[in-house]
């Protein structure tokens, strides 16, 4: 018996009514389509029109789904490949500077975004600090589909400037985004407007705990001091060391 809905009135409630059905289940013999062997599958007969559930064997629905999943997988690698490609410049992809960056470090900076935690990388440029980064850090969370915002401190500062507007909604994706990394943060002068935009991020993530990933040249402490006002520098850098372990180059 099956039961179907009749539309009910502008005044009337929903009515069920049963309507009787000849609804036949069977067990019938099929040939797989695939590879020709018999196999037994769940037949239907409904008012004289007949399903069966399958027109594969089990064998060869496993290696079909198997193999849709494998396609799914790869389509899914290089489309992160090439986000990848885009995100990242063409120095940092160079099989010279890949394989001139030291593995050990390599290795810190993927075990910490592994684990979720930002990375705060320091140390005198020409470390490969910013090689490590991309192809440790940046590079692994893509291929795993994670979301990653980057940008540069010069670009922020160049941003800084901008009407309040336009300034928000450049601000608003690296506030929200799971994952942040400023290259090079603390070169240039770190003017007020500069220091309130970090200020602004370094709050909105923290509120969050979404962590960060950042290269710089300055320990903690010296890149506290190159902001204009140094008690700002101090906030800046507290809070972004709450979401980011120190790596020393």
């Amino acid at each position: 018996m099956i039961f179907s809905r009749t539309s009910p009135g502008p005044n009337d409630a929903p009515v069920e009514t049963a309507v009787e059905e000849d609804l036949k289940r069977d067990q019938v013999e099929k040939s797989c389509i695939i590879c020709g062997h018999l196999f037994v599958t769940e037949r239907a007969s409904i008012m004289g029109r007949e399903w069966t559930l399958s027109d594969k064997c089990d064998a060869c629905f496993a290696t079909l789904a198997k193999a849709v999943e494998e396609k799914d997988s790869k389509l899914q690698s290089e489309l992160r490949a090439r986000r990848f490609e885009e995100l990242c410049p063409s120095l940092y992809r160079s099989p010279e500077l890949r394989a001139a960056a030291p593995l050990d470090k390599m290795k810190l900076v993927r075990e910490a975004v592994a684990s979720g935690k930002g990375i705060f990388a320091y140390g005198e440029s020409g470390m490969f600090k910013t090689t490590c980064v991309w192809l440790g850090a940046v590079q692994w969370l893509v291929h795993k589909g994670k979301r990653v915002e980057c940008v540069s401190g010069s670009e922020i500062r160049t941003r800084s400037a901008e009407a309040r507007n336009k300034l928000d909604a450049y601000l608003a994706p690296l506030i929200a985004a799971p994952w942040l990394f400023i290259d090079d943060l603390g070169q240039g002068a770190m003017t007020d407007a500069y220091s309130d935009v970090l200020l602004q991020i370094a709050e909105g993530r923290m509120s969050e705990s979404r962590p960060v990933i950042i290269t710089t040249q300055f320990d903690r402490e010296a890149l506290a001091a190159r902001f204009t006002t140094p008690e700002t520098g101090k906030a800046v850098v507290r809070r972004l060391s709450l979401l980011a372990n120190p790596i020393q180059f």
